[in-house]
């Protein structure tokens, strides 16, 4: 990891500049933490993305960048969502990758292979997206995480993977994450920003070195996708020490 203090600056600036010149990180000493009381490979997993993923063909609204400080909701996919039925509306990361294979950001069809192999319990009915820029999280944390919140708890999930994709989601995938430990449910982070979640910690957390807007890897590379998949809930698994924040051994060699 290079300099957190260096990045976070870097990444402060940048939204002040372009956004919110009032920007400042979230901080908080305290962080919630959730045991994992049953085993993954028989638990219920969910996913949610702060990647901007919708259904297409007028099943869902597209989210709106355009409210001043990002919007706010979120959108619900049942579990045998098809990845050629999500769109993609964030503008705040370069989402090439995302539109030709969703998994790269929201790897529900990755999490169903793991499910055929055993490796989970199974997929949750329901999956999640936000768009995840949000540089003034109030209305987010006081109307959109406690029904997030909510909708994973009457999903009986027991483990959910929060996946951060521009730089500015992995502080709303940190919010989320203790929002949803704090009612019990264990979590895990995956992202491409570890400086970020120096600052905003989640209860556990991953990271990878791949580019912003494709943390899960190359587009169309299943095999790679559905193993940073599995390490991530393995690590879910291993994590002792609320605040951990591990490095994935992965690297970025191409689109294919």
């Amino acid at each position: 990891m290079s300099d957190p203090a260096a990045a976070l600056e870097a990444i402060r600036r940048s939204i002040r500049s372009a956004q919110d010149p009032e920007f400042e990180w979230l901080r908080t000493a305290f962080v919630p933490w959730a045991h994992v009381q049953v085993p993954v490979r028989r638990a219920r997993v969910a996913l949610v993305t702060t990647g901007g993923v919708y259904l297409g063909n007028d099943f869902h609204e597209p989210f709106d960048p355009g409210q001043p400080w990002g919007d706010p909701g979120f959108r619900e996919f049942p579990w045998v969502v098809e990845a050629e039925d999500l769109k993609v509306a964030h503008p705040y990361y370069d989402d090439r990758h995302a539109v030709r294979d969703p998994n790269v950001v929201f790897p529900v069809e990755r999490l169903r292979e793991l499910a055929d192999m055993g490796v989970v319990g199974g997929p949750a009915p329901f999956h999640y997206s936000v768009m995840g820029h949000l540089p003034r999280p109030a209305r987010f944390l006081a109307e959109t995480l406690p029904a997030l919140v909510e909708r994973l708890r009457r999903a009986q999930a027991g483990a959910v993977v929060v996946v951060a994709v521009s730089p500015l989601c992995h502080q709303t995938a940190a919010l989320i994450a203790r929002g949803v430990e704090a009612a019990g449910i264990p979590t895990v982070c995956l992202g491409v920003e570890p400086a970020v979640w120096t600052a905003v910690q989640p209860p556990r957390a991953v990271w990878v070195r791949h580019p912003v807007g494709a943390p899960l890897g190359q587009p169309g590379n299943a095999a790679k996708q559905q193993q940073v998949l599995r390490d991530t809930l393995d690590a879910l698994e291993t994590m002792a020490e609320r605040g951990s924040l591990w490095e994935l051994p992965y690297r970025w060699t191409g689109d294919v």
